[in-house]
């Protein structure tokens, strides 16, 4: 079941026009989403179906240029696939991974001119700069960020309640004692003075159960950093404050809570899915065939007029770009001798729905085993140009897509080692270096990562020292500039052009 898209109320009518004369080729997207009046829900939102909920008396909660950006901040959370990219985050903290998702977006796209005036985002949207964090980074790097955020916050507010508690039981032995011993010197026998001294000592004892107390509350502060963001925001206040809703309650586009689209489990103003529901709505292959058409729109766009953000340039590039090498094959051997490294250290988890328990109609969560750990040393010295950059890069995105590991880390080295971050895209990654070639700091690199990598992949032009022993773990070599000689305890791979 379609809803008219003419049953619209006039103001989200005005910014899908407005935002299709900006941002033609974005048209795949914005008329392919599947409107759903939302009664009562103050705004509007997105889920991983692509349905477009929105409030029917939207007009008079948003303003035609707000609604034209919070339709358009949307649509990136499709595009970049954090539904399910990012499902790792999601099942450790839903809101959070908004979060972090909502900062990447929204320090890219107010940067974007428009030709429709006065089109910015609100001032109550998140920002990277509210939690002291740089702007355009991913939001794998927001992620790590503020995780390390709250847990210094926990440990900080642990201690101050310890500190407190502290306090409160030696003041509670100091009343108990005092009490104790007044209520002696009052009594008129020896038996009524014991009695006041025994009174002394109990209170005493309430003393050090307010110590106790203190060592609760600091393991108290140590959960709150491990709770997954539930106060993220700047200043350890919810984030999208000035009156903007957050958590499971009402939708808050840019704030922390845009919908099942930006990842985590359905929303309680959502539909189920559309086989439940009966609600159309769109799976993952026709999500896949629509983006690739949406990327080749943009590259065209860029080509013809040259005037797309440079962010959505960079995603469209990627995303149409094959990688050259079949890494599925290639590292199917460590990745099985990896996995059977790690077997025992298998777990239950809802990332796979145990089949047998589904067919009785129950969720229960299946058997997984850990992702093997993956390190990519990037050769970024000034002899790799942006030809055997982006052919590396485009390898990078090809181990993620052919192994199906949620993550990997990415190395950046010349004649040194420089940025070593966690990545799951390569959507917008900042590559530093440009100097003279040495590898054998980025194997040293990897293998001092905690926990060692169960494989190093190293992507470079091959004009580089190696190490004369082999290294404690596999190593890959894949060639972007063609064949050159590799040390013979490397697996060499020559990537085609």
């Amino acid at each position: 079941m379609k809803t008219n898209p003419e049953q619209l109320p006039e103001i989200l009518q005005y910014a899908r026009l407005r935002l299709l004369k900006e941002r033609p080729y974005l048209a795949h997207i914005i008329f392919r989403m599947v409107p759903v009046p939302a009664p009562g829900l103050g705004t509007l939102a997105v889920d991983r179906w692509w349905r477009f909920y929105y409030d029917p008396d939207i007009q008079a909660r948003m303003t035609p240029r707000e609604a034209i950006i919070a339709i358009y901040h949307e649509v990136h959370h499709i595009l970049r696939q954090h539904a399910t990219r990012l499902a790792w985050m999601s099942e450790q903290s839903p809101q959070l991974a908004n979060i972090c998702t909502d900062l990447s977006i929204n320090s890219e796209i107010r940067e974007e001119r428009w030709e429709t005036e006065g089109v910015r985002l609100p001032d109550w949207v998140l920002m990277p700069e509210k939690f002291g964090l740089p702007p355009k980074r991913t939001p794998e790097e927001y992620w790590d960020a503020l995780q390390q955020q709250q847990q210094q916050q926990g440990q900080q507010q642990g201690q101050q309640q310890q500190q407190q508690g502290q306090g409160q039981g030696k003041q509670g032995q100091g009343q108990g004692q005092g009490q104790g011993q007044g209520q002696g010197k009052q009594g008129q026998g020896q038996g009524q003075g014991k009695q006041g001294q025994g009174s002394g000592g109990k209170q005493s004892g309430s003393g050090k159960q307010q110590s106790g107390s203190g060592k609760q509350g600091s393991g108290s502060g140590k959960q709150q950093s491990g709770s997954g963001g539930q106060q993220s925001g700047p200043g350890g206040h919810a984030p999208g404050s000035g009156g903007q809703p957050q958590g499971g309650g009402n939708p808050a586009p840019g704030a922390g809570n845009c919908g099942s689209c930006a990842g985590g489990p359905r929303r309680e103003w959502e539909l189920p899915s559309p086989a439940e529901s009966g609600v159309d709505g769109v799976g993952q292959i026709e999500a896949e065939v629509i983006m690739n058409e949406v990327a080749k729109e943009i590259q065209r766009h860029a080509r013809e007029r040259g005037n797309v953000p440079a962010s959505l340039k960079r995603w469209a590039d990627q995303f149409v770009q094959p990688s050259k090498t079949d890494w599925r094959k290639l590292l199917a051997a460590h990745i099985r001798r990896a996995a059977a490294a790690r077997y025992g250290s298998a777990d239950y988890s809802l990332r796979r729905i145990s089949h047998r328990a589904a067919a009785r109609g129950i969720i229960q969560p299946g058997m997984v085993t850990p992702d093997p750990n993956i390190a990519v040393v990037l050769d970024t010295s000034g002899s790799m140009g942006d030809k055997e950059l982006a052919a590396a890069l485009s390898e990078v995105q090809g181990i993620l897509r052919s192994i199906g590991v949620r993550e990997i880390t990415l190395i950046d080295v010349d004649s040194k080692a420089h940025r070593t971050r966690k990545v799951s895209t390569l959507r917008r990654i900042e590559l530093t270096g440009g100097g003279g070639t040495d590898m054998r700091v980025g194997i040293d690199a990897a293998l001092k990562l905690k926990p060692r990598p169960d494989l190093v992949v190293v992507l470079t032009d091959g004009y580089t020292p190696w190490p004369d022993n082999p290294p404690q773990v596999p190593v890959v070599v894949g060639l972007v500039a063609g064949d050159v000689e590799t040390p013979k305890w490397a697996r060499k791979v020559v990537v085609e052009q």
